[in-house]
């Protein structure tokens, strides 16, 4: 099913390789893959560029980390997409962060305003408590992303807006998944905490100007942090 690959730094090899397996029908939506080192064995390759090829077609969304598990083929893959090229997926991936981002921005922006006019102190205690555990998670833990997004719907329930608050739990999945690949990347950590940090205390001061104005930058920076992840898979694509 997979070949050697010649010499390269690139990870984009491997990741074309399962592709095309994956559009072959040879490796199947549910399909464990080969470990890591595995792997690296079949393409004799290092295991830090498969582990990187891995990790791009997670944040595609073509391959699920299950933590002490293993890596498995996405159940939910779109094989129209998987039969394209590369270069398209990436394409398709930042159009789908893009508009998701977008409808992030539209409701997380107004439920934190409305939330440091609205909030109670049960609130603020619920708030507190998620951010020390936010705060004081490992940084490599995978209950990070579930912290995050809990904080964020702590802030929806203080913003006692029924809808809002609706649309946003509605998004739970997609938000999930992008934050499981794409949010906590080393560089990324200490800028979200410190984010979350000022969120509380904008909500505590009951300012929701400043509240929003900090929400909008966290969820712009997010974007822009995807963005250039996928620009680099689309660049190291062109050089092959």
């Amino acid at each position: 099913m997979f070949n050697k690959i010649e010499k390269t730094t690139s990870s984009i090899s491997i990741m074309k390789q399962i592709q095309k397996a994956i559009a072959e029908g040879k490796l199947k939506p549910g399909d464990k893959l080969p470990s890591e080192r595995e792997l690296a064995e079949l393409f004799q390759i290092s295991r830090p560029i498969v582990r990187e090829a891995i990790s791009a077609l997670s944040f595609l969304g073509v391959v699920q980390r299950k933590w002490g598990k293993g890596n498995y083929i996405s159940e939910n893959l779109n094989l129209s997409i998987i039969k394209s090229s590369l270069k398209y997926m990436v394409i398709s991936k930042e159009k789908e962060i893009r508009d998701l981002l977008e409808a992030r921005r539209a409701i997380e922006c107004e439920l934190i305003s409305l939330a440091a006019i609205r909030r109670t102190e049960e609130h603020l205690k619920k708030l507190e408590d998620k951010l020390l555990e936010l705060l004081n998670c490992d940084k490599q833990s995978p209950r990070r992303f579930h912290l995050d997004y809990e904080f964020h719907l702590i802030i929806g329930e203080a913003a006692n807006s029924e809808i809002l608050h609706g649309f946003q739990f509605a998004l739970k999945d997609k938000i999930l998944e992008i934050m499981k690949v794409g949010v906590y990347l080393p560089d990324a950590v200490e800028k979200s905490n410190r984010e979350h940090l000022e969120m509380f205390e904008a909500i505590k001061s009951s300012d929701p100007k400043t509240a929003r104005e900090i929400m909008e930058v966290h969820i712009k920076q997010l974007e822009e942090r995807h963005i250039k992840r996928l620009e680099n898979i689309k660049e190291e694509d062109e050089k092959i």
